[in-house]
């Protein structure tokens, strides 16, 4: 596992909303993709059951596998 954050005074992070990330785009968006893939296999397996609570972490995640399937990235 590789931790893809920035420390919070990195000048050269990219920032997205308020989290700041190492600068590799592509290690970021491996790590966006097992992000998403661990959140399928949680709900999909049992691990979880949707509420409001997780429907806040799905909600946007749809969103994103969304554009992947649209192939509008």
């Amino acid at each position: 596992v590789i931790s893809v954050l920035a420390a919070h005074d990195s000048q050269d992070a990219l920032r997205f909303g308020t989290a700041n990330f190492i600068q590799d785009p592509g290690k970021v968006f491996s790590a966006l993709v097992d992000v998403i893939y661990n959140l399928r296999n949680a709900l999909f397996h049992g691990s979880i059951t949707p509420n409001e609570q997780h429907n806040e972490i799905y909600e946007p995640s749809y969103h994103i596998v969304m554009r992947f399937v649209r192939c509008t990235i």
